[in-house]
């Protein structure tokens, strides 16, 4: 299943750097459910996955990821990651800034079928505040 999982990922990571919202949704189990810890959000199923995912594009329209590392095991997936983008939209309710930033983050994902059933994803968000000018 390793293979499977990293397929999985790297899928996902595409389809978040297009910021192809469909091509996203379709790698997400119909009975999905996940925690943004660093924003304290939640979300269950496609509708809340697809604000959430807009969420971040708005905010960061030019947003990409690079997977830096993962750790697969049985039907999990660990990936460590970086993103990039420019602070164009509100997020957090912060104001847009203009500004560049680049942070790294972690996504713990369990997989059904070749779809995401569950994410738990952390970022550091004190090194984005930081970069934001706002802490």
């Amino acid at each position: 299943m390793t293979v499977q999982l990293r397929t999985l990922a790297e899928e996902l990571f595409a389809a978040w750097n297009d910021h192809a919202l469909d091509a996203a949704l379709r790698l997400y189990h119909p009975d999905y459910s996940g925690r943004d810890v660093a924003t304290g959000t939640t979300q269950s199923g496609p509708d809340e996955v697809r604000a959430w995912l807009e969420s971040y594009w708005t905010a960061f329209p030019d947003m990409t990821f690079t997977l830096l590392e993962t750790v697969e095991q049985d039907d999990r997936i660990a990936l460590h990651w970086e993103a990039k983008g420019t602070h164009q939209g509100a997020l957090m309710q912060i104001p847009p800034t203009g500004r560049a930033v680049a942070f790294q983050g972690m996504s713990f994902l369990t997989v059904r079928d070749r779809h995401v059933l569950r994410g738990t994803y952390l970022f550091d968000l004190a090194g984005l505040l930081k970069a934001l000018g706002v802490l």
